[in-house]
């Protein structure tokens, strides 16, 4: 098995943010074109929720993270603040420190939500991925009992 690396894994969850990301927004115009229109609900929810609250994330989280890496409590700090930290920056270059510092009650209510989000999110991939870990180790025991028999 390989060795765990944190920069390794900040590289690679930083690359799926950003193919994430553009993906997202690729979405969002389908949907839009689909739906006829930007106003409905369907392309609200995928367009202002789905990416900014970290719920692609639970793909990333399943599939890189092992059961032992995501308990670590590093890991688990950089997995659920690497993406609003992120948003605070693109934002910031995008439209402007300043207007994140005068719109500063609102960014904050924005911010704390991601981070509610992106620890339910986290939440939820690790305890899939130790059940499913679990079930393995079961599974595995069963099968060297029998073989024992």
């Amino acid at each position: 098995m390989k060795q765990f690396s944190l920069p390794v894994y900040l590289w690679k969850f930083f690359l799926y943010l950003i193919i994430s990301l553009i993906l997202h927004i690729v979405l969002i115009f389908a949907a839009g074109m689909v739906a006829g229109g930007y106003a409905g609900l369907f392309v609200f929810f995928i367009g202002i929720l789905a990416f900014p609250f970290g719920l692609w994330n639970l793909f990333f989280f399943l599939k890189v993270l092992s059961p032992e890496q995501s308990s670590k409590l590093l890991v688990r700090l950089v997995s659920i603040l690497f993406l609003p930290v992120l948003t605070l920056i693109i934002y910031g270059f995008v439209g402007g420190f300043q207007i994140i510092i005068n719109s500063l009650p609102n960014s904050l209510f924005y911010i704390f939500g991601m981070l509610v989000s992106n620890t339910i999110v986290f939440s939820i991939a690790h305890s899939i991925n130790l059940s499913n870990y679990k079930k393995r180790a079961m599974s595995q025991t069963e099968n060297d009992q029998s073989e024992i028999d």
